[in-house]
């Protein structure tokens, strides 16, 4: 996993071998967390990049996305009954 200025800043990490290592474990526990998700969803987090309508995409690269757009750019992502909402105006 990719890590720039933003998202060490974002983690509090320095530029240190062991301050990676510590990214890449939180990195691996948001997406075993997701994987939890997933199954309790009743799908292996292999499929999610077609759950998501990203067959392109891998796993790691959609955690990437999540984590860019969730950490270094504070977004709150939408609660299910706002994109319930939303999807009904579509």
């Amino acid at each position: 996993m990719p890590w720039d200025e933003a998202m060490r800043i974002s983690f509090e990490c320095d530029d240190s071998l062991e301050s990676y290592y510590n990214y890449l474990q939180t990195i691996r526990n948001i997406t075993d967390h997701i994987g939890n998700l997933c199954r309790n969803k009743g799908f292996p987090i292999d499929e999610l990049p077609q759950k998501l309508g990203q067959p392109k995409s891998t796993v790691i690269a959609l955690v990437n996305s999540y984590i860019w757009i969730t950490e270094t750019r504070n977004v709150e992502i939408p609660t299910s009954a706002i994109l319930s909402v939303w999807a009904e105006l579509g």
